[in-house]
This record gives C-alpha cells, sequence and structure tokens, in this order.
C-alpha cells in the first residue's frame, strides 16, 4: 500500500497538532508548541492509501530545518485560525513557501478552531471571508476540540481524493512510476 505524503503546517498555536492527535487518537488536548516535526500516519474513509502526515512547527526559527519536509508532498494543509486578524495574509505566506518548495502539492485550506467564543457572533462573515479566496483551493472548517476523530476523518477525504493512482499506476496523467524513477520532476495540477 502506497501513502499520500502530506504536510500540516501554519502559525504556531493554530491548532495542527491538537486537529492530528484528534484524528488518530480520538482525544482533544491542549499540546504546548510542536518542535521541529512530528509524524504521524492517517486511514480515510473512501481512501485506498494512507497519509502519511508530517506536522511541522509554526516556529519560524526552524525555517531551514522544515522546508526539507516541503520536498514531494503531494499535499499540504495550511492551517489559519478561523479569528485570523489577517487570515489572508497568514494562509498567503505559507502557501508561498509551498509554491517554493513544492508547486504541485494539492493545497487545502484547514480553518481551525470554528468552535472558539469568539467566532460563534461572526462565523457566517468568517466563512464568507475564507471561501471568498479559497479558489483554487480545498477548505475545510473544522474544530478539534467539538468535532469527534469519524467527523473530523469524513471531512477531510474528500480533500484527498484523486491523488491516488488509479489502476493502471497513473496519476493526474502522469505515470508515478517515471516520478518516482526521476524521469518527470512534477504532477499536472489539478
Amino acid at each position: 500500500m502506497d501513502t499520500i505524503k502530506t504536510i500540516i503546517i501554519g502559525n504556531s498555536g493554530a491548532g495542527k497538532t491538537s486537529l492530528i492527535a484528534r484524528i488518530v487518537s480520538d482525544q482533544f488536548q491542549h499540546n504546548s508548541a510542536t518542535i521541529g516535526v512530528e509524524f504521524n500516519m492517517l486511514s480515510l474513509p473512501g481512501l485506498e492509501n494512507r497519509i502519511r502526515v508530517w506536522d511541522l512547527t509554526g516556529d519560524m526559527r526552524f525555517t531551514e530545518i522544515i522546508s526539507l519536509y516541503y520536498r514531494d508532498c503531494e499535499a499540504c494543509m495550511i492551517a489559519v485560525e478561523a479569528f485570523d486578524a489577517n487570515p489572508r495574509s497568514t494562509f498567503m505566506k505559507w502557501y508561498t513557501k509551498v509554491l517554493e518548495n513544492s508547486p504541485c502539492a494539492r493545497v487545502i485550506l484547514v480553518v481551525t478552531k470554528m468552535d472558539d467564543a469568539r467566532v460563534h457572533p461572526h462565523q457566517s462573515s468568517i466563512r464568507d471571508t475564507f471561501l471568498s479566496f479559497q479558489e483554487p483551493f480545498r477548505t475545510v472548517f473544522l474544530s478539534a476540540k467539538s468535532m469527534d476523530e469519524a467527523e473530523l476523518r469524513q471531512t477531510l477525504a474528500p480533500c484527498f481524493y484523486g491523488l491516488e493512482p488509479d489502476a493502471r499506476g497513473i496519476y493526474r496523467g502522469v505515470d508515478v512510476r517515471d516520478v518516482r524513477a526521476g524521469r518527470y520532476s512534477c504532477c499536472v495540477q489539478s
């Protein structure tokens, strides 16, 4: 069984590690800042391949180290807090790094902390703000605290559809064997 290399990035404190922990073990915990990188394997409904997730620190002191993990990733989840003061700027800061290091990765905008008390009075305007700049990204609205493991998996799974090779080994119009052998440097954007 192959895996889909995925990174999750975003500012420190955006809830990346809590989100992955909830999906993996169905337990919510407030986590301290990730130092460097954490690794997890996920299974999502409707996907034959497992998701290999590299949870990268948001601490800018580790920029050089974490940029190595961007290479050859097939998907990138960019976590932005629902109540971020400037969500477009935050998203673009991380998206630019993805373009520099892995331009063919599928980008998934993960809006975190949707259950936060600061969000409730403004929930529809917050959704509108994020949806206004989502194209060509997939956008999901999540809460590690109030959503259980099954809800999170169900919500995330469609974001990964189409990232698996078909029965002939063709992925996004490219033979996966050519990519792995270094004969093709980038997959076609979907």
